[in-house]
């Protein structure tokens, strides 16, 4: 339960909900005993986060959503942060063309307030930041059924427009960039400002599916995104900003219930230059189950290399010992082996 013993934190939080609101509130204290007396203290009274959903009486089918965070902290003495973010929000409902064509659009204004001193995070003093983006969705699937299986060929397009000087400096920011979130509306993972200037994503996804033990038996997914003039202030560490963004992978293949594996990779736009990969596999025969874990991040600051690997032995449903290794493999050590005994039931683990 307690994640630091050098952080002390007292919180009160409540949470409503209904069909159409949500209200989440809480307010925070902490201490870092690491830190001098005037220092070491935080507060953030409060963070509020509310969601409305707002009745449609447009001619345009879909959902309105009004999105609101506020927040008021105090830290290290003598910096003050207030932060009012208000997002209103459009998504159109799904329609299928004659064509085949499976489209939708979403649309989202954003506001940005703040009111600050002494802040790294916020210009000084109060500034206001306001500006939009449009995303235009579509994707054409196939499909060809077999007597056990659905084969899906399905490529896809993300289509984005903001004003090119609208974007604050992410440029040092590290973002993961995979075949899933390069087509998310707010894939730079901000509440703070919405990615500027013209861009398209596209991808392909190829899947088999059994229809009679109901899973993907094999899966391939391709990504990328192009951009129509070089935006500087968007992560460089995925080539967001740049006319050619990292090519993005992702591959499953699961033939039967005793192999499985899963490799996701991301390159450089130049193709021969590796940015990540995650490879996956697991084996399972009788009650025993090994898993294999390999993850390599070339670019990122933390540029984690690692094996890991599990042996479990299943004694029975509630039974289980599990060995576990894993090796750095940018310092060439082992970090630790690990055994361990579980018991679980319904509510106990």
């Amino acid at each position: 339960i307690i994640d630091s013993y050098d952080i002390l934190e007292n919180s009160l939080s409540f949470n409503l909900y209904s069909d159409n609101l949500s209200v989440d509130a809480e307010f925070m204290v902490f201490e870092n005993l690491d830190k001098n007396n005037s220092d070491r203290y935080e507060y953030i009274l409060p963070s509020l986060n509310l969601v409305k959903k707002i009745e449609n009486k447009s001619r345009f089918g879909g959902n309105f959503f009004l999105k609101s965070n506020n927040l008021i902290r105090n830290y290290d003495t003598n910096i003050f942060e207030k932060k009012n973010i208000n997002d209103l929000v459009f998504n159109s409902n799904p329609k299928i063309t004659s064509s085949g064509f499976y489209n939708n659009y979403n649309v989202i204004f954003k506001n940005v307030n703040s009111d600050t001193q002494n802040s790294n995070n916020f210009k000084e003093d109060e500034n206001f930041y306001f500006s939009g983006l449009v995303q235009y969705n579509s994707s054409l699937p196939f499909v060809k059924k077999t007597e056990t299986t659905n084969k899906i060929l399905k490529p896809k397009l993300s289509l984005k427009i903001s004003p090119e000087n609208n974007s604050k400096d992410l440029s040092e920011e590290d973002i993961k960039l995979d075949v899933n979130n390069i087509f998310n509306l707010n894939r730079v993972s901000r509440s703070d400002t919405v990615e500027g200037g013209f861009s398209l994503a596209y991808g392909n996804d190829f899947i088999i599916f059994d229809r009679e033990k109901s899973k993907d038996v094999f899966v391939l997914k391709l990504a990328n995104n192009l951009r129509f003039s070089e935006n500087k202030d968007l992560p460089r560490n995925v080539q967001l900003g740049q006319k050619t963004s990292n090519f993005l992978g992702e591959l499953l293949y699961s033939p039967n219930e005793i192999f499985k594996t899963k490799y996701n990779i991301s390159t450089k736009n130049n193709i021969s230059e590796l940015n990540y990969e995650n490879l996956i596999t697991e084996l399972s025969l009788n009650n025993f189950v090994t898993t294999f874990d390999y993850l390599n991040e070339n670019n990122t600051v933390s540029k984690n290399s690692y094996l890991k690997s599990t042996l479990k032995y299943d004694v029975n449903e509630s039974n289980n010992f599990q060995f576990s290794t894993r090796e750095n493999k940018t310092s060439d050590l082992t970090e630790y082996y690990n055994f361990m005994y579980q018991y679980k039931n319904d509510c106990l683990t």
